[in-house]
């Protein structure tokens, strides 16, 4: 890890002294920092550290740049959604980030980033989960109850985070801290396996909350009775019957045990509720305040407008008093800060609102210049920098990468070290495999550290890669979609039913045809329905025993068999012709490809690798890619377009909508910037006169 090269005591100068005193647990400002410089400081404090940026993309961006700084995990504290409205449903995704946050923070992680609004919104005090091991015994009679006081449900077919089901002496469970669900195999009450997908050997799983609203059973008449006080407020005011629906509404789940998502309403109410940092976070936490100017304003606003909500659902009866307690105030909040070790990083100097610092830096850094296809700017800048007596670090993502630039360095006659180590009193320019998204220039230190999207195009981002497979556009069809048999064709999925046979007890897929007639489909006989796809359009039913189905099946199976023959037909003429024969073009291509931000799929590959083979043999190529929305169709475009131009070709990409071409027109232009190629587009939306210019250019 680079952290054992940007040490404290490698980086030297005012970097050092600046670390020393914030471990020291003095109060420090740090003036004239960037971001990647900021991130480095983050990694190498030793006590746990807090982290406050001004908003999501910058935390997450942290969150990748600290952990290139450091080999300790990096935890980023999210958001969840506000509900000071009553809500009987709601996207959970950013509430099991949350908890699965605070469950690593209570188990220790020592970097954490996030957000004003992270920090404003109410805390679980405690965060209960569930530990399975292997070869250990558990009452298997009740983790089913154990699981749903976690706020886990149970369903038939175990699909989403927070659900689980239970199949004979196996309970399938998706925690919302995993990635995919993962399988209890029990006899008896002895956990004999635990399986995940693409995970052998899988020893122990912790299963986290799925709700931070964990009601103890002698609380629920205090909650009754707090709930009934709020909207009698209202007194005799129209607004009361509003009020008076919501306390019904949670009264009878409260009443009856329910679980339910609604309850997040009462969250200010519970006994595992907090409002104090020093409940979630350890006392020697050192917090930091990124541009601390900009957090306080944003503190303001925030607190503002929760008041203003609150007030606006009051005025309506559509919302009791408590919750404006969801929100922690600003003068809390602010309090509760002050009772850790804090210091704050920024840019320019202006006054820091959260405290008053003891000692202030001014730390000389400054960004980079971007080097992808700009390889003399890179050369020019490493021979200053020699001249200058900077050491520089060049951090180039992997192995291939890296062996690239340290011959591109050597045929240029620009001496450095290839090493993923920084050698006793080195003073030169020394090539990694580490990956750093962006690098920075302490000049103090005279140091230079160049990041991987520096150097090359944007990294590819693990979050954001696509892992979609061959079949996954064509889904099992659920309750309410229209489903077709092989046999019976278009019918109405309506549930799972399970029935006894002579054969035991199984699931059967309910699916209703014409008439109101029901097919029960055998789980193990999923294969033969399948989920109608066909644009916006209604299906008409068909009828069981009706032989329409039949028919249509003949028509489609004639259609096929003319269409089969003039597509032979077609294929004899083109054999016997000779097409274009395109170049491989490998180094160009592969810099193209590295410019795209996600990883490619296997079916993409797989896909390209065809395209490609196609364009370089003589065969006159016409080829159909086929995919759902959201597959990467348009990137593999792309890159056969890409591939034609570098052979001297123009290329059209036509699409069937206005809106269309100009989407693709602004995808095109970003996705071609660095490259050089002109892009325009003919559509309506350009006039006659530009129309005509484009065409003779």
């Amino acid at each position: 890890m680079l952290d054992n090269i940007l040490t404290t005591k490698n980086v030297g100068g005012i970097f050092s002294q600046i670390i020393d005193d914030i471990s020291d647990g003095k109060s420090v400002a740090v003036f004239g920092t960037q971001f990647s410089s900021k991130c480095h400081l983050i990694s190498q404090i030793n006590s746990p550290s807090l982290y406050i940026v001004k908003d999501n993309i910058t935390a997450l961006q942290a969150v990748k740049q600290i952990s290139c700084l450091t080999s300790q995990e990096v935890v980023f504290l999210n958001a969840k959604d506000d509900m000071l409205l009553y809500k009987d449903t709601f996207n959970k995704e950013n509430l099991y980030k949350r908890l699965t946050a605070l469950y690593k923070i209570s188990k220790g992680a020592k970097k954490i980033v996030t957000t004003i609004d992270a920090l404003c919104q109410l805390f679980p005090k405690k965060i209960k989960y569930i530990t399975f091991n292997k070869n250990s015994e558990y009452n298997f009679d009740t983790v089913c109850q154990d699981l749903v006081k976690l706020g886990y449900k149970r369903v038939e077919f175990c699909e989403n985070k927070g659900e689980f089901s239970i199949r004979g002496d196996i309970i399938e469970i998706f925690a919302i801290n995993e990635e995919k669900p993962f399988k209890l195999d029990f006899f008896g009450d002895f956990l004999e396996e635990i399986r995940q997908e693409d995970k052998k050997d899988v020893k122990a799983v912790t299963v986290v909350m799925a709700s931070d609203v964990i009601i103890e059973k002698g609380e629920v008449d205090h909650l009754l009775t707090t709930l009934r006080t709020s909207y009698k407020k209202y007194g005799q005011l129209v607004f009361i019957e509003n009020a008076r629906s919501i306390y019904y509404k949670l009264a009878e789940k409260l009443e009856n045990d329910l679980f339910d998502d609604a309850l997040q309403y009462v969250f200010p109410l519970i006994k595992n509720s907090t409002n104090s940092l020093s409940d979630v976070f350890s006392k020697d936490t050192i917090v930091c305040f990124d541009e601390s100017k900009f957090l306080y304003d944003n503190l303001e606003y925030l607190e503002k407008e929760h008041i203003n909500r609150c007030e606006s659902l009051f005025r309506g009866g559509n919302g009791l008093d408590f919750i404006k307690n969801q929100f922690i105030s600003k003068q809390k909040l602010i309090s509760e800060l002050t009772k850790f070790n804090a210091f704050a990083m920024q840019a320019f100097k202006t006054i820091i609102p959260f405290f008053t610092p003891l000692k202030t830096y001014s730390l000389s850094t400054s960004p980079l210049g971007k080097y992808a296809l700009k390889p003399d700017e890179l050369k020019v800048d490493l021979l200053g920098w020699q001249l200058k007596g900077y050491r520089v670090i060049l951090c180039c993502g992997d192995l291939k990468y890296a062996e690239k630039t340290y011959y591109f360095l050597k045929e240029n006659k620009i001496s450095s070290l290839f090493k993923d180590e920084l050698p006793k009193d080195f003073n030169g320019i020394l090539v990694t495999t580490y990956e750093l998204d962006s690098g920075f220039i302490y000049h103090d230190s005279k140091l230079a550290v160049i990041g991987t999207n520096d150097l090359f195009f944007k990294t590819k981002s693990k979050e954001k890669s696509i892992k979609k497979k061959r079949g996954d556009m064509f889904s099992a069809p659920t309750v309410g979609d229209f489903a077709v048999h092989e046999n019976f064709g278009v019918g109405i999925v309506r549930g799972v039913k399970r029935i006894a046979t002579i054969e035991g007890s199984k699931d059967y897929i309910e699916v209703e045809y014409y008439g109101g007639d029901r097919l029960y489909v055998s789980t193990d006989q999923m294969d033969k329905l399948s989920k109608y796809v066909a644009g916006d359009k209604i299906p008409t039913l068909n009828k069981i025993g009706g032989g329409e189905f039949e028919r249509i099946k003949e028509r489609v199976r004639q259609s096929i068999s003319k269409m089969t023959i003039n597509l032979k037909k077609l294929y004899k003429e083109r054999k016997e012709k000779k097409g274009f024969v395109f170049s491989k073009n490998e180094v160009f291509m592969q810099e193209f490809g590295d410019a795209f931000e996600f990883d490619l799929t296997e079916d993409q590959s797989v896909s390209l690798e065809e395209i490609f083979s196609d364009m370089e043999s003589d065969k006159v190529m016409d080829r159909l890619l086929c995919g759902d929305v959201g597959f990467g169709k348009t990137e593999l475009a792309f890159r056969a377009c890409f591939k034609a131009i570098l052979d001297g070709k123009q290329t059209a990409l036509i699409a069937p909508t206005t809106i269309l071409t100009e989407q693709h027109y602004m995808t095109a232009k970003k996705r071609f910037k660095d490259f050089g190629v002109r892009i325009e587009v003919l559509n309506r939306f350009r006039s006659k006169t530009k129309q005509e210019k484009i065409i003779k250019d």
